[in-house]
């Protein structure tokens, strides 16, 4: 989802199920959520699919407070961290996973090459794919990175138990991992 969906003020008011100053709070409304160490339950009418919207908004605005120090967004530290694991990758095979257009994804890799964290290489089973690899900057970059994620995870998650983060962590894979509409619909016709 874009930025600017995630962003919009009045859609983040609603999924807070907050009133606005001077109204009644709702019925439904868990109390005392705001309370330092209060058991946090959610509206009994709030779905699923919302407080996951929530949540993800939440994170990210923390990831990119977290990773702003580093010189790097949530968006980019991605990009380094898939770099990085897959041992180079290209543009295309970027945009795919980001879900981006080929534009959109350069627009994402010039701060990148810019900065010198990352460069491009002709792929050396075929001249015609480049191969965009970290740099020694890249590599000291995503280190910083993933060194402000460890311990913005820590905080996040400090009051689940390993049970329930590794019950959270296989839910959230799974979700993560649902075919789109689109993706069904098409391997129905094939």
């Amino acid at each position: 989802m874009s930025d600017s969906f995630f962003g919009h003020q009045a859609f983040v008011s609603n999924l807070r199920n907050t009133p606005s100053p001077g109204e009644p709070a709702p019925e439904d409304a868990a109390p005392s959520q705001d309370m330092p160490g209060a058991e946090l339950v959610p509206p009994a009418n709030m779905r699923s699919s919302w407080l996951l919207v929530h949540a993800s908004h939440a994170v990210r605005m923390k990831i990119e407070s977290a990773l702003k120090p580093c010189g790097l967004t949530g968006l980019q530290m991605s990009v380094l961290n898939m770099i990085k694991n897959r041992g180079g990758s290209s543009s295309a095979e970027l945009s795919r996973r980001f879900f981006k257009t080929p534009q959109a994804m350069g627009q994402l890799l010039n701060p990148l090459l810019e900065q010198g964290l990352i460069q491009r290489a002709e792929d050396p089973d075929n001249r015609r794919v480049l191969r965009l690899t970290l740099t020694d900057a890249g590599r000291k970059a995503y280190a910083t990175g993933d060194a402000a994620m460890r311990r913005l995870e820590r905080d996040v998650f400090s009051r689940f138990d390993d049970e329930t983060l590794d019950t959270l962590r296989a839910s959230l894979y799974q979700i993560s991992h649902l075919p789109s509409h689109s993706a069904s619909a098409k391997r129905k016709d094939d």
